[in-house]
């Protein structure tokens, strides 16, 4: 080929060689337009790659929201079974404090310090205490001043 290409004529030649160069601006002018289609699809490709990286992150936050929503039922459930076993706990506590008490022992030293008649304008006169009697789940408040025995 090298061999026919100088075996021409100049005046060839140099029209060949024209020829060419009108070759070489839409070549150029090809080869920028490839590269702007390159760069929209990297572009586009790059977004893509953004766009499945949120989806996967907001997919391991839905996950995570699920696991901390049931860490949530439970750690209400423990503290409500806590409650339970400490209220549980203290009525245990104080029915052993009051079944450690012997009433008797104390009714016998409070009669043993009665005295004679006490109470009885109580028992016998006052329309409160007779009415309170009578009236099923009703109420008696009585105040005053206590008496040392």
């Amino acid at each position: 080929m090298c061999v026919c290409y100088y075996s021409r004529s100049e005046v060839a030649r140099l029209g060949s060689d024209f020829v060419k160069w009108d070759q070489w601006d839409s070549s150029l002018q090809d080869i920028i337009k490839k590269d702007e289609s390159f760069r929209k699809a990297e572009e586009l490709l790059g977004a893509m790659m953004k766009q499945e990286e949120y989806d996967a992150l907001c997919k391991q936050h839905e996950e995570n929201a699920k696991s901390m929503s049931s860490l949530v039922r439970d750690m209400s459930a423990l503290k409500t079974a806590i409650e339970s076993a400490q209220s549980d706990q203290r009525t245990t506590e104080l029915l052993k404090l009051l079944s450690s008490v012997d009433p008797s022992e104390h009714y016998r030293n409070a009669l043993q310090k009665r005295k004679a008649d006490t109470g009885n304008w109580l028992i016998h006169h006052h329309e409160g205490y007779t009415n309170w009697k009578k009236e099923p789940n009703s109420v008696l408040w009585l105040h005053g001043k206590g008496s040392v025995i």
